[in-house]
């Protein structure tokens, strides 16, 4: 189920055991992922499970990332 990606839950993600995927409803695909490492970066899905990798959190704002 998607919810609105927010700022606060991107900086209050907290790793896990296994990675985690948070997906916006504002922009269709975009998600962010969290490994259990602590690295968080943005992901792009279209067709069938395609997937691109945008950037790092650290690299790539929310607004960003939606653009």
């Amino acid at each position: 189920m998607s919810s609105a990606l927010t700022k606060r839950i991107v900086l209050t993600s907290d790793p896990r055991d296994r990675p985690c995927e948070f997906r916006g409803a504002q922009v269709r695909g975009l998600m962010l992922r969290v490994q259990p490492s602590g690295h968080k970066a943005w992901i792009v899905t279209w067709a069938h499970g395609k997937r691109r990798t945008l950037g790092s959190v650290e690299h790539l704002t929310l607004d960003q990332a939606r653009d």
